[in-house]
C-alpha cells in the first residue's frame, strides 16, 4: 500500500503495481486528497492521518487481504509515519525512506529555511502549475508573498513553514508536527528506514 500526492509519478506507480502483481502481491495506491483526481482540496499534511487510517481500516476488513505492507519515500513515507501508532492487525511491516519525523530539522539548517528542499517542493506541489523560475522564487522578497505574487497561489502551509524558524515555536511543538515527531517511539511492526 502507498499513499501519494504526486500525479507525475502515476506511471511509475502503475509499473510498480504491475511488477508486484506479477509476483503475487496486491498493490493499492491512493492519491492524497485533492491530487490526481482524488476528491477534495490538496493541503499538505492536513488530511494524511485520517485518510490513511480510513484506507487501512478498509483494507484490514477485506477478506481478500491477508496482510498489509506499507512503503514509500519522501512524502509517501510521511503518509506512512502518521499512521504508525494506529496500525490495524493486518499491517505486518513498513519501509519508509527519505523522510525524517522531526520536520523542523529538515525545514531549517543552521537557522536558515531549507529553500533547496521546501521552496522547490512547494512550487511542484502548489495544486496548480507554477511556471516561475526557482532561483527567482528563492530570492523573492519578501518571501512571505512569493506564493501570491510570483506563483499565483495561496499556500498558507508554505507561509507557515517560513514564518516559524524557532524550534520551540508552538507550531512545531504542538499538533501535527509534535505527533509526527513522537511516532518512532510507537513502532510496533518491523520497519526499515532508509
Amino acid at each position: 500500500m502507498q499513499r501519494s500526492p504526486y500525479p507525475f509519478a502515476e506511471q511509475v506507480n502503475l509499473s510498480q503495481g504491475k511488477e508486484l502483481a506479477r509476483r503475487g502481491f496486491g498493490y493499492v495506491l491512493q492519491f492524497c486528497r485533492g491530487t490526481c483526481g482524488s476528491e477534495g482540496v490538496w493541503e499538505p499534511n492536513i488530511h494524511e492521518r485520517d485518510d490513511g487510517l480510513a484506507l487501512l481500516r478498509w483494507l484490514n476488513g477485506e477478506p481478500w487481504v491477508e496482510s498489509i505492507g506499507y512503503f514509500g519515500e519522501s512524502y509517501l513515507a510521511l503518509t506512512g509515519w502518521v499512521l504508525m501508532d494506529a496500525l490495524p492487525e493486518k499491517v505486518k511491516g513498513m519501509y519508509l525512506s527519505v523522510y525524517g519525523t522531526d520536520r523542523h530539522v529538515s525545514a531549517y539548517q543552521d537557522g536558515l529555511f531549507r529553500q533547496d528542499i521546501l521552496t522547490s517542493w512547494a512550487m511542484e506541489n502548489a495544486g496548480k502549475p507554477v511556471t516561475a523560475d526557482y532561483l527567482t522564487s528563492c530570492s523573492y522578497m519578501p518571501q512571505i508573498r512569493v506564493d501570491r505574487e510570483l506563483w499565483d497561489a495561496d499556500l498558507l502551509w508554505y507561509r507557515d513553514w517560513i514564518t516559524h524558524p524557532d524550534r520551540d515555536d508552538p507550531y512545531w511543538q504542538q499538533g501535527f508536527w509534535a505527533m509526527l515527531r513522537e511516532m518512532p517511539k510507537k513502532v510496533r511492526v518491523p520497519l526499515v528506514i532508509e
